[in-house]
């Protein structure tokens, strides 16, 4: 039987981290930097990826998708969006699951675009 110290299995999880938000940081620097060469605008985005994962992990947004949306969320939506009252509301509620906080997130900051496009 195989059998793995505490530090192998940290350095496994560290790798994994780093290569999902590397993964992260390659799909925002093609959306939101197309003008930019790639490892330039990854290089640049690594630690606002980084912070926000932390952020998202914080509300309890754990999955690569999760953490994805909620990064791509603080570029639309502006860096610090989760202290306005309106995500507030729904990242602290500790009845929701990270699912369903991401996707009530994205419901919301659909609909608060699609009014400032009416105004």
């Amino acid at each position: 039987m195989l059998t793995l110290r505490q530090e192998q299995v940290d350095a496994l999880a560290a790798d994994l981290r780093r290569r999902v938000l590397d993964g992260i940081a390659t799909m925002l620097a093609g959306s939101w930097m197309p003008e930019r060469p790639l490892q330039e605008a990854k290089d640049m985005l690594r630690r606002f990826v980084a912070v926000g994962a932390a952020r998202a992990e914080s509300y309890g947004l754990v999955t690569e998708r999760q953490i994805a949306r909620y990064v791509n969320l603080m570029v639309v939506m502006g860096p610090r969006f989760d202290l306005q009252p309106w995500a507030q509301n729904v990242l602290t509620n500790p009845a929701d699951e990270g699912e369903v906080k991401i996707e009530m997130l994205c419901k919301s900051a659909v609909g608060i675009l699609q009014d400032a496009e009416r105004e």
